[in-house]
C-alpha cells in the first residue's frame, strides 16, 4: 500500500473520532488535515470531511486504536462503531480511490 500513501482522498471522520483526535498532539502534516476539514451536522453528532493522504488518514486511525476495544480494553459501542467505520472508508479509498 505504500505506493498509495501519498494518494489524497476526502473521507468523513466520525465525530466520536474527531473529537478524541482535537487533545492529542500531531504532526504537521495530520494537524493541517484536521484544521482544514469541513463540519458536517447529522441527525446524531456530526462528522469532519477531511482532505489527507492516506497515510494521514491511517495515523488519525492508529492514534485511536482503543476505539477498536479486545485485548481487555475497554471502549464503549460508540466508539467501536466509529473505529470501524472509518477503517472501512479508508479501506475502500486504498482499493477504490474513485468512491
Amino acid at each position: 500500500m505504500e505506493e498509495r500513501d501519498d494518494m489524497v482522498v476526502t473521507l468523513d471522520m466520525p465525530g466520536t473520532i474527531a473529537e478524541f483526535l482535537q487533545d492529542l498532539d500531531m504532526q504537521d502534516d495530520e494537524i493541517e488535515a484536521y484544521d482544514g476539514a469541513r463540519f458536517i451536522n447529522r441527525s446524531r453528532g456530526y462528522t469532519l470531511r477531511v482532505t489527507a493522504t492516506l497515510a494521514v488518514h491511517r495515523a488519525f486511525l492508529s492514534r485511536c486504536w482503543t476505539f477498536e476495544g479486545g485485548d481487555g480494553i475497554e471502549s464503549s459501542s460508540t466508539e467501536r462503531s466509529a473505529y470501524r467505520a472509518y477503517a472501512q472508508r479508508i479501506e475502500r479509498a486504498e482499493h477504490d480511490p474513485s468512491k
